[in-house]
């Protein structure tokens, strides 16, 4: 039998695994590195400390064996994450 240990903890702290994530979840969609604004990084740290110092955010990084799986996070309300597309000028 298969035995794993998977755990889910909260990310209080530093964002920069899950702001990581979020551009990798980007290029998986197929968007290509050209078509992706270059300060995604720093507006991606700035939404996220905005909505934690609003309390608005709750983030958290899965574990199997001790190794990191994947992130997740959610925002209580809109606006929704902010597309990082250089092809997207609307203001959310």
């Amino acid at each position: 039998m298969f035995k794993s240990s998977i755990a889910a903890l909260e990310l209080t702290f530093d964002d920069s695994l899950l702001v990581e994530n979020y551009g990798l979840h980007w290029l998986d969609m197929g968007i290509g590195p050209g078509d992706i604004r270059p300060e995604w990084r720093a507006e991606a740290h700035r939404f996220l400390k905005e909505a934690r110092d609003r309390c608005e955010l709750a983030a958290f990084i899965a574990e199997v064996d001790g190794n990191q799986a994947g992130t997740r996070a959610a925002k209580s309300c809109p606006p929704t994450f902010p597309a990082y597309r250089s092809a997207v000028t609307s203001d959310l």
